[in-house]
This record gives structure tokens, sequence and C-alpha cells, in this order.
């Protein structure tokens, strides 16, 4: 959501921070691990958050974020858009609206946030994906 937030570290791979506390976000995050592989990392926030003071701690409560090896970030559904789209091709032309078309940014926008809303309420099996 915020192309310009710069953080200081430098990264080898694109990292994203999850709620590690949360079985939704756990069973979303095995499935991007498949989908994946090793271009991304994947770390939670109660493990790994204090290393980036620049986002607050209520960020990470509300979507996942993504930081790019070149230290810069986003979230929400950018974030998931940016890292699923180099492997498979539907999700890149969605990833190409995205960025093409605000309407569809924001309706993706709003679609991600209406389901981190209701997480909490979403029944979810890690081991069935």
């Amino acid at each position: 959501m915020k192309h310009e937030d710069q953080l200081p570290t430098q990264l080898d791979k694109a990292l994203v921070i999850y709620d590690g506390g949360c079985g939704f976000c756990k069973k979303w995050i095995a499935r991007w691990r498949r989908i994946t592989g090793d271009s991304v990392e994947y770390r939670p926030s109660a493990e790994i958050g204090a290393l980036f003071p620049e986002i607050p701690a209520s960020e990470f409560e509300r979507s996942v974020q993504l930081i790019r090896p070149d230290g810069s970030r986003c979230s929400g559904a950018e974030a998931v858009l940016e890292i699923t789209a180099p492997h498979n091709w539907a999700v890149h032309l969605l990833w190409l609206a995205y960025q093409r078309n605000t309407i569809i940014r924001s309706a993706f926008e709003a679609t991600y946030r209406f389901v981190a809303a209701q997480r909490a309420k979403i029944p979810c099996s890690i081991e069935k994906n």
C-alpha cells in the first residue's frame, strides 16, 4: 500500500511478515510457501517484527507486510499479488490489472481488509489446504 516506505535493512530475498498467532494466516502462508518456493522468506511478526521498528505493530496485525530485497515495502493485497504473480499466469494478469487500474486496486484492497477483519471467525485447518 505504501510503495515509498524504505527500510534500512537490505535482504537477500523478499520477506513476508505475518501474524503467527492466527490459524487463518498460517494456512495462507503455508499455501504461499508452496507457490513461491524458496524465493520468499516467511516469518511471524512476533519473531521478527522488532527488527523493523518503522512498521507499527498495528500494521502487522492488520495485514501481511512484504519487505522487498531493496528494503522497500508494501502490504495487504498488493503484497500477496506481488509474491504470487511470478508463479501463476492468472495471478500475474490480476497483478497487472491491480497496478494499472485504481478501481481494481481499491476493490482488491477492500476485499483483503474485509477478509482480514473476519479471519478470526473463519474456521480453518492447517493440515487441509
